[in-house]
């Protein structure tokens, strides 16, 4: 799990989806090194000023977050590798959440 949270403390992007799509950048803090938790500290529409990428593009997120069930995926590179990871939304209230799993992605 240690690799994981080498990450966290950074800015993420993910779509809020369920009455409709949003976009938002999230930043994460550590809440629990043992219980695999982390807190969105700030969040703020992603991409308000409608900057493109070096292609002349909208950028785009990875992370998907699901009202209806609390589920957030998102893939999140480390130093050393990329992982998909899920998490559960613990604490409504308090914006916590919980790693469920992350699985490392390699090239095929």
């Amino acid at each position: 799990m240690q690799l994981v949270f080498d990450t966290i403390g950074c800015n993420h992007c993910f779509i809020i989806s369920g009455n409709g799509i949003s976009q938002f950048d999230m930043e994460l803090g550590v809440v629990s090194l043992s219980e695999v938790t982390v807190q969105i500290t700030k969040f703020r529409e992603f991409n308000a000023i409608g900057a493109l990428n070096e292609n002349a593009q909208t950028p785009d997120c990875s992370g998907m977050f699901e009202t209806a069930t609390g589920a957030y995926t998102d893939i999140i590179q480390t130093d050393t590798s990329m992982l998909e990871t899920t998490w559960s939304l613990i604490d409504p209230t308090n914006l916590i959440l919980k790693l469920d799993s992350f699985k490392e992605l390699t090239a095929n």
